[in-house]
């Protein structure tokens, strides 16, 4: 934990504060698991610094939300992502559907899936990882046939989660 305040005291110190700078920061705070702090920074570089935020300041706070299931700040990265036009951004509608499938919040993937004008085989492993982790196995392989039929192949996430998924199917049997 005394790196990232050294981080933070050295950031503090900084006379010009860029994009990298504040990612850095947000970015370390998120995988030590800070939410509140990574909240903090998040807002303070949008309104004190009226810094137009990016991809990755985004994905680091929903990873942060997602680790924490934070289903408010969640849901208010997911507006600031629209207001943003950041939802046509693949790496962050598939975070936002990691992070609602986390939360039980199925419905919420599903129409962040279908929004997608182009998903990638992260979106398909991601899709497949949410219909497992909440219980509907039947629904994983429907969307794993979906992936194949849209030229998409498996790799190894996706053979873990199918996996799982076929656990589920023999346990409910």
């Amino acid at each position: 934990m005394g790196s990232i305040l050294d981080a933070e005291k050295l950031f503090d110190e900084m006379p010009n504060k860029d994009f990298v700078s504040w990612n850095s920061l947000i970015s370390g705070f998120s995988k030590m698991g800070h939410l509140g702090r990574c909240i903090s920074l998040f807002s303070i570089m949008k309104t004190e610094y009226a810094l137009e935020l990016n991809e990755l300041t985004l994905l680091s706070v929903i990873s942060a939300c997602s680790s924490a299931k934070a289903r408010d700040e969640g849901q208010y990265l997911h507006c600031c992502a629209l207001k943003l036009g950041m939802l046509v951004e693949v790496k962050v509608a598939n975070s936002l559907i990691n992070m609602y499938g986390k939360f039980g919040c199925v419905d919420s993937s599903f129409r962040l899936f279908q929004a997608m004008l182009e998903p990638n085989v992260v979106s398909w492993n991601s899709m497949v990882a949410v219909c497992t982790q909440n219980g509907i196995p039947t629904e994983a392989i429907n969307y794993f046939n979906m992936m194949r039929m849209n030229g998409f192949f498996p790799d190894e996430a996706t053979m873990v989660d199918r996996g799982l998924t076929q656990c589920n199917l023999h346990l409910r049997a």
